[in-house]
């Protein structure tokens, strides 16, 4: 990976320097990267023996997964991504970066021009299938943070409008929106389904967003009475929903987000359990393994168009 970046940073610089009439610097010596170890998969028990949890899709843009980029190593990225806007790759690991370091506080505020560079100009970038969920834009805390929650926002309805005719923009729009507008994700979900029928894997984050719907928010000091009655609303709402479905790919979604936590640990004691029977009626077998058949976990999701250009460098 450094060695691309390095010589992506020395051939930008090359014409530069021969244009002053100086001769090319040698590059550094390199610089050793420190390899990060991925993430322990969870434990889970669906009713059975405990299991391992998949944490795809997208694994490349996992934050805090694979290298660790030194200061160094940020620089020659942002100097690719000054000299080319394009290089999705390399603004996609800038923003990787700044969402790994999210959670001490506003660092990630750094990045947030990359993000709406990227929401601008790439709504379908396979990174924003894991943006959403539990990310620095669900809860934004300090007011620096909910000024930056407002300009995603912001761009990110841009792309929901009628003539949007993108099924996966559309997911990518509702991943942004599902924790703190759950309806607003579920009807983007439903356009996309009618879109494109033929694809599964919005039924399975439709699925994802009923049961984040019923789990109660991290934090709800932002939240005023009248938003937190229609959340309620909305939670039977979606229960209701999960409960009358005959989609197999639907219900083994909204398993997921709570196969973690152990059934009824949060929302209605009985969720998980009937989310469980309802599968088994839908698709005899362990659940783990139905959910390991889910659209995610499959090859198509689980890489990124990244992979290949930066495996080996």
């Amino acid at each position: 990976m450094l060695r691309f970046l390095l010589s992506t940073y020395f051939s930008l610089a090359g014409p530069m320097f021969a244009q002053t009439g100086e001769p090319v610097p040698p590059p550094p010596p390199p610089v050793l990267m420190e390899e990060k170890k991925p993430p322990t998969p969870q434990r889970i028990r669906v009713g059975g023996g405990p299991q391992q949890v998949y944490l795809g899709p997208a694994m490349l843009w996992f934050p805090g997964r694979g290298v660790q980029f030194n200061d160094l190593q940020l620089t020659l990225l942002e100097q690719v991504v000054t000299t080319h806007p394009e290089d999705i790759c390399a603004r996609g690991l800038l923003i990787r970066d700044g969402r790994s370091n999210f959670w001490p506080g506003d660092q990630y505020l750094a990045r947030i021009d990359d993000l709406l560079w990227m929401i601008q100009h790439h709504p379908e970038w396979d990174g924003f299938i894991i943006l959403g969920f539990g990310s620095f834009s669900a809860e934004p805390q300090s007011e620096p943070s909910r000024t930056s929650f407002h300009r995603l926002r912001e761009a990110w309805l841009r792309h929901t409008g009628p003539e949007q005719r993108s099924g996966m923009i559309l997911h990518n729009a509702a991943m942004f929106f599902a924790h703190r507008e759950p309806e607003f994700a579920v009807s983007l979900l439903q356009r996309a389904i009618r879109l494109e029928p033929s694809e599964p894997f919005y039924a399975e984050r439709l699925g994802a967003v009923y049961t984040r719907a019923i789990l109660p928010l991290r934090d709800s000091s932002q939240i005023d009475i009248n938003e937190k009655a229609r959340r309620e609303t909305f939670a039977q709402q979606a229960q209701t929903a999960l409960m009358i479905s005959d989609n197999w790919v639907l219900i083994a979604g909204a398993l997921e987000p709570i196969s973690g936590m152990g059934v009824g640990d949060l929302g209605p004691p009985d969720l998980g359990r009937s989310l469980l029977t309802r599968l088994s009626i839908l698709k005899p077998g362990p659940a783990f393994d139905q959910i390991r058949k889910l659209p995610s976990h499959s090859t198509r999701y689980r890489r990124t168009t990244c992979d290949t250009a930066y495996r080996g460098l």
